[in-house]
């Protein structure tokens, strides 16, 4: 996440949106730099290229630098019943991790920032980790705050994860809402966040 979408996120927009935003706007700038530019060129070539470096260049580098995922277009997500959990009616969200998986830690920051929208959802990271050597995730944890616990790996465990991670988990009336890393994005933030109010 940029400053420009942190900074939108802060007005209270929705995470889709603060995905969206940026490239409409810099699209909508750039039409209008573009309109100018066709008005004060008269050869034909020139506009072409005109049209190319003021009209198509910014947008593709923007979202070459941030891109748009198919999960911050679409919410797709598994539903297990919650019968393993004594905490059928608290809401809460986790994330099954590995101690040193590069995915897992990426994901501090963005967690970090929902955490902070969301103060009153308990959100933890679970380690699946059977030694007790600490990983590059759970010192990154520390520096942030982020609530942790080490987890073995088991039947129940092995069943929610089906061996991705980090997998994302929201507890919630009596089901778990699963996402894997590539289907854990905007559009399953805003979903959360509305099941919530």
């Amino acid at each position: 996440m940029n400053w420009i979408e942190s900074l939108l996120l802060s007005t209270g927009m929705s995470w889709q949106m603060t995905k969206f935003l940026p490239i409409i706007l810099l699209f909508l700038l750039s039409v209008v730099v573009f309109y100018f530019l066709w008005k004060k060129t008269r050869e034909i070539k020139f506009k072409l290229v005109f049209f190319i470096i003021t009209g198509l260049l910014p947008c593709s580098i923007y979202f070459a630098l941030y891109p748009i995922y198919q999960s911050d277009i679409k919410n797709e997500y598994r539903v297990a019943q919650n019968e393993f959990d004594s905490l059928k009616t608290k809401s809460r969200f986790e994330i099954v991790s590995l101690p040193n998986c590069p995915y897992c830690i990426s994901s501090i920051n963005l967690i970090n920032q929902f955490k902070k929208r969301n103060p009153n959802l308990s959100i933890e990271y679970k380690i699946v980790s059977l030694g007790s050597k600490e990983g590059k995730l759970e010192s990154q944890l520390k520096k942030v705050g982020l609530k942790y616990s080490m987890i073995r790996s088991g039947k129940k465990l092995g069943h929610l994860v089906k061996g991705s991670y980090p997998t994302y988990l929201f507890y919630h009336k009596g089901n778990i809402q699963i996402w894997n890393n590539n289907s854990f994005g905007t559009k399953a933030l805003d979903f959360i966040e509305s099941e919530l109010n």
